[in-house]
């Protein structure tokens, strides 16, 4: 489809009848108003989705949100639309979210969750259970929440066994995921836990690089993993393109590359495209597990491309979610105002 397709475009020729996405399960979004978000809300809407949770950090940007699509689509598109309240950066909040979004979505069930959440290359700060920042939120948030939104997963996908359409996890990676270690798959080196003491050594730009490979092998794990259990789930991960977003906000320079570069970039309707194809192309299927980019399969690393290190990846992830959880919180624990890219 190319670089130029919006996701308005994506939605006008995968979902022509909307009546057909207003039977299905419920959709849920994280990150829903920043960025890339707030026209894949849109475009969900415009799907024909009859309840969408829109998991946003601050309320204040919610409304705004809200406000923006309703003055486009009118009041009652808007009325199809649950916040949920939300901090990635603590785990205890994705957990109870994803308890409210699983009682509420009911016997329908999830159709698609897009895990598009995330932040990039931030100073070396620490979530309230004590992960470094950036894969705390880009990657452990996004798993725990898929994992206790599975059954509500699974209700709107076996609802639908019959079409051959499945429900969906979406991951919105990057092509940044060739930026993780280079020797081995990096898990060994991955700086999972927070530790003052190694703030020195830390490279914002490696570790973003690592959650955003995370993102990758946790789609490639979850569709490995559905297909093998004949469970009615795909995923899929992607790169959403170059775009003017305020996701650089807390590196270095990033205004700058922002304003310079933004010729050059995609605008954010195109730059979410590719999420809105993963989460609503029937053509997208042939592809599943797969890393997406321009609404199309794309090549994905080595790395990324590694059933071995996804399957590490996976295991250590649960086990480090299991310890952390059961643990009490880290005392002043610190990120960014915009933490958990809202």
């Amino acid at each position: 489809m190319g670089n130029t397709t919006s996701c308005f475009d994506i939605v006008a020729r995968v979902a022509p009848n909307k009546n057909e996405f207003s039977k299905r399960g419920a959709a849920v979004l994280t990150g829903a108003t920043s960025g890339i978000g707030e026209p894949t809300l849109e475009s969900l809407l415009l799907a024909g989705y009859d309840r969408v949770f829109a998991c946003a950090r601050s309320q204040k940007r919610a409304s705004a949100t809200l406000d923006a699509i309703s003055a486009k689509l009118g009041a009652d598109a808007v009325k199809r639309v649950t916040v949920v309240d939300v901090n990635l950066d603590d785990l205890r909040s994705v957990a109870a979210a994803a308890a409210r979004i699983d009682k509420e979505a009911g016997d329908a069930g999830v159709d698609v969750l897009i895990n598009n959440a995330g932040v990039m290359m931030t100073p070396y700060w620490c979530t309230k259970q004590g992960l470094e920042w950036q894969v705390g939120i880009n990657h452990f948030a996004h798993v725990l929440l898929t994992d206790r939104l599975l059954g509500a997963l699974r209700r709107a996908g076996a609802a639908r066994a019959d079409e051959q359409q499945p429900a969906r996890v979406v991951f919105v990676s990057s092509a940044a995921h060739q930026w993780c270690y280079k020797d081995g798959d990096g898990w060994k080196q991955a700086t999972f836990k927070h530790d003052a003491s190694r703030a020195g050594a830390y490279s914002s730009r490696t570790a973003y690089g690592q959650s955003k490979l995370a993102n990758v092998l946790a789609a490639r794990n979850y569709d490995a993993r559905f297909r093998k259990d004949a469970e009615p789930i795909a995923a899929f991960s992607l790169h959403p393109g170059v775009i003017p977003t305020n996701l650089a906000r807390d590196m270095w320079g990033g205004s700058v590359f922002v304003t310079l570069g933004r010729p050059f970039m995609k605008t954010i309707p195109q730059g979410a495209a590719t999420t809105v194809f993963c989460a609503l192309s029937p053509t997208a299927l042939a592809d599943r597990g797969g890393y997406f980019a321009d609404a199309a399969v794309a090549t994905v690393s080595a790395q990324g491309r590694s059933d071995d290190s996804a399957d590490r990846l996976m295991t250590i992830t649960r086990s480090v979610l299991d310890e952390v959880l059961a643990a009490p919180d880290v005392p002043n624990a610190h990120g960014g105002a915009a933490a958990a890219a809202a």
